[in-house]
């Protein structure tokens, strides 16, 4: 089970940033809202019918919504006390503490009829972390050392003992209807028994992993290699950082507790990577993007190829950089070895780009790693009359459930989004007067049209105690000024106002239909719009003779095209163009 623990500040900043985030196609066509608290951005999406929290680095949170959308990011700084930043942010990390484990039970409880349909056919079901894994034996003596270390700590039949107890336990394993009956509370971390398909999955990811330390199994052929030679303090480092993985492996094998499965397939071969280093003296890493599902590889246009080798020059040059901030790490830790490993594996994925001329695809790296394997279940397959009786009662489960989700996290277009959502989740870090004075004033959750996000940055900067404003231009916007300020002429910008001639933009599928850009001078947008609208019902007249062949997404480019024009024509603004690739010096 995942758990995300608040981040540790060293001095929690004396101030906190609500953001106001532009408006354009696709999720937050009305404009987004989200807090800054140090490096950590906060903020509320609609999730499946419910709003969730969630947390990103305030990196990839601007990679996203300022560069890859395009959306400007305005910012207040509210000045406030460490005290009260810390309270904001403790409270903020409980709530998401809380959601996390009721998203990750409700995900338990859709896999509950996955295995049993998999153990009604005797098919292999999904373990975290077996991917990583060659299931070949002896195929490596990274594991001697540690082999002799679970011997002289737990006793030499100490892994015989607990591969019987677990082959027993999986055999006696049968499928308990799961409770779904208590209310869910936002604030108080729940006490879910495991599921059917949580106990399944974790037995066997047990089972493996002694398999893995006994029969030696080695790590799977994706392993990168940085061949830069490890430094000194580089080689104490990964030493003691190797230390604390042992100290893991030891921990998750005499947990009492089921759950630790997963961390310690992960732990496994973080070790193996890790002694690996220190035999050959160079960094040795797992792929962590070629363990999870990808998009298929798209041919790169002659542009795209320009902008992937800046790309890899601008990774190559940080890769030692990141190095040597992770090494200055007063201790080891997970976080900072999984820096190296996004870093090395995203350097990695561009090289395999520009050697295929194809697309890449950096995913999401914030997590630990999946890497998922199949593994069999030894015992007899599920009898179809048990599967008959289990079956609908697990989908009745997972149903009931998520109708608790949408009760308790409840989406509404106003009175409960990304906005809204936000001022109550700020709002309960206090009691009685401690609000107005904490942030020097008072928002109540959607008064006074509060609940559209544009609004509530204007009653931001009325109601508290701002002390600074500040604008980050998106992308496109950032390009136009750094062209204006080279004397670049007026055919030039003429270029760039359209979609056809820009050097900045090429049309992507989301997008919309469009022709030209209306985000600037309010008194074009009208003509602008009309164009806009008439260039689009010829995209959706093309769009219905080449449905047969695109399956359609023409003719949606188009009618979306269509949709978005009709704003313009009103004097507003929401379409700006998205882009696959940004300028990584930007």
């Amino acid at each position: 089970m995942l758990m995300v623990d608040r981040p540790t500040w060293a001095a929690p900043p004396a101030y906190i940033e609500y953001l106001y985030i532009d408006a354009n196609v696709g999720s937050s066509s009305g404009g987004h809202a989200a807090i800054k608290l140090d490096d950590w951005v906060y903020h509320f999406q609609n999730e499946d019918g419910y709003t969730q929290l969630t947390r990103e680095s305030w990196y990839r949170f601007r990679l996203v919504y300022n560069d890859i959308d395009n959306r400007n990011i305005y910012i207040a700084r509210v000045a406030l006390s460490a005290a009260n930043a810390e309270r904001i942010g403790n409270r903020l990390s409980l709530l998401l503490l809380v959601q996390n484990r009721h998203s990750e039970y409700m995900e338990a409880l859709r896999q509950d009829l996955q295995v049993l349909e998999a153990w009604s056919r005797n098919e292999p079901i999904a373990i975290d972390g077996l991917g990583f894994f060659l299931h070949t034996d002896h195929q490596t003596a990274v594991y001697g050392p540690l082999l002799n270390h679970i011997n002289t700590r737990l006793g030499s039949e100490y892994l015989n003992q607990e591969r019987r107890r677990l082959g027993r336990k999986l055999d006696s394993l049968v499928y308990v209807t799961a409770s779904v009956s208590e209310p869910l509370s936002v604030d108080r971390f729940p006490n879910y028994r495991p599921t059917f398909s949580e106990q399944c999955q974790d037995l066997l990811a047990r089972q493996l992993a002694l398999d893995i330390i006994t029969n030696a199994w080695g790590l799977g052929p994706n392993l990168l290699i940085d061949e830069v030679p490890l430094s000194q303090s580089e080689h104490l480092w990964l030493g003691r950082y190797g230390e604390q993985l042992e100290e893991s492996i030891l921990h998750h094998l005499t947990a009492p507790y089921p759950g630790s499965g997963k961390a310690l397939l992960l732990a496994l071969a973080r070790y193996q990577a890790v002694a690996l280093s220190l035999a050959s003296g160079k960094l040795t890493l797992l792929n962590i993007l070629n363990t999870e599902p990808r998009p298929p590889r798209q041919p790169l246009t002659a542009s795209e190829h320009s902008d992937l080798i800046q790309l890899r020059d601008h990774l190559s040059h940080r890769l030692p950089v990141i190095r040597d901030e992770v090494v200055s790490l007063q201790e080891p830790d997970e976080t900072g070895y999984h820096r190296l490993e996004v870093a090395v594996s995203e350097l990695n994925e561009v090289e395999t780009g520009l050697a295929l001329k194809q697309s890449v695809h950096f995913g999401r790296q914030e997590t630990p790693p999946l890497a998922s394997g199949q593994a069999w279940l030894n015992k007899l397959p599920l009898l179809p009359t048990q599967f008959d009786i289990y079956q609908p009662i697990a989908e009745s489960r997972a149903d009931q459930f998520l109708s608790k989700m949408r009760e308790t996290y409840a989406y509404h277009l106003i009175t409960h989004n990304c906005v809204t959502e936000l001022v109550r989740a700020v709002n309960s870090s206090f009691t009685g007067d401690d609000e107005l004075e904490a942030l020097g004033g008072h928002i109540e959750p959607g008064a006074d049209q509060g609940y559209i996000p544009f609004r509530f940055f204007e009653l931001v900067k009325q109601r508290y105690r701002v002390t600074e404003i500040q604008t980050l231009p998106s992308y496109r916007n950032r390009a136009l000024a750094k062209s204006s300020q080279t004397g670049q002429d007026w055919i030039s910008a003429a270029l760039e106002a359209n979609t056809l001639t820009s050097s900045l933009y090429r049309p992507r599928e989301g997008d919309s239909a469009f022709l030209l850009f209306t985000e600037h001078d309010l008194w074009t947008r009208p003509l602008f719009g009309i164009i806009n609208l008439g260039y689009a019902a010829g995209a959706t007249s093309v769009g219905v003779f080449t449905s047969p062949v695109d399956r359609g997404s023409g003719l949606l480019e188009g009618l979306n095209g269509m949709l978005f024009s009709l704003p313009e024509i009103a004097g507003w603004n929401i379409r700006k163009g998205s882009y696959s690739q940004v300028n990584p010096s930007q």
